[in-house]
C-alpha cells in the first residue's frame, strides 16, 4: 500500500514539476508513460498474481476434491488473510472427514459384531449370557450411530458457517 501511495505522489510531483519548469508535453508524456508502466507492473504483482493464485487453488480443491492443497500466502494483507482463512477451512474439513471415516469404521465393526452375536443367539436362544451380549452389542451400535450423527451435525454446522463467511466476504 505504501509503495502504491508513493508512486501516485511521484506521479503528481512529476506532473507539477513539468508544468512549473515549462517542460514540453512530450517529456511529460514520456515520464507519465514510464510511471504508468511501473505502476501497472506493481498492481499486477501486488494484486492480480495473488488473486489468480488463490482462485487457482480454490478451483483445484473443488475440482480434485483434494484437501491436501494449500493456498500460497504472499503478504499479510486482505488477500493473504483470505488465503489463510481458506487454508484453515480446508484443514478443518480434513479433520471432520477423518472423524466421519473413523466413526463409520467403528459402526461397521459394531455391526459385524452384532451380526455374529445375533447368529450365535439364534442358535442358542436359551442362554442368558448370549442375550446379554446381543444387548451390549446393540448398545454399542447405538452409541456409534449417535457419534456419527453428532459428527455429521458438526460438519453441517461448519459448512453453514463457511458459507455464511463466504457470503459476508463477497459482500465486503
Amino acid at each position: 500500500k505504501t509503495r502504491l501511495i508513493g508512486m501516485i505522489v511521484l506521479f503528481a510531483l512529476i506532473s507539477s514539476a513539468s508544468a512549473a519548469l515549462g517542460l514540453g508535453g512530450v517529456v511529460l508524456g514520456i515520464l507519465n508513460l514510464g510511471l504508468a508502466a511501473v505502476l501497472g507492473l506493481f498492481i499486477v504483482r501486488a494484486i492480480v498474481m495473488p488473486l489468480d493464485d488463490l482462485r487457482s487453488t480454490l478451483i483445484a480443491i473443488q475440482g480434485n476434491e483434494d484437501m491436501s492443497l494449500r493456498a500460497r500466502i504472499f503478504r499479510d494483507d486482505e488477500i493473504g488473510q483470505t488465503a489463510q482463512a481458506l487454508n484453515a477451512l480446508v484443514l478443518g474439513f480434513r479433520g471432520i472427514n477423518g472423524e466421519v471415516i473413523m466413526s463409520a469404521g467403528k459402526m461397521s465393526g459394531a455391526s459385524a459384531q452384532l451380526a455374529h452375536l445375533s447368529s450365535q443367539a439364534s442358535q442358542n436362544a436359551s442362554t442368558q449370557d448370549e442375550v446379554s451380549a446381543v444387548s451390549t452389542a446393540l448398545e454399542e451400535l447405538t452409541v456409534s450411530l449417535a457419534s456419527v450423527a453428532k459428527t455429521t451435525q458438526n460438519v453441517l454446522q461448519i459448512a453453514r458457517e463457511s458459507l455464511d463467511n463466504a457470503h459476508h466476504g463477497n459482500e465486503s
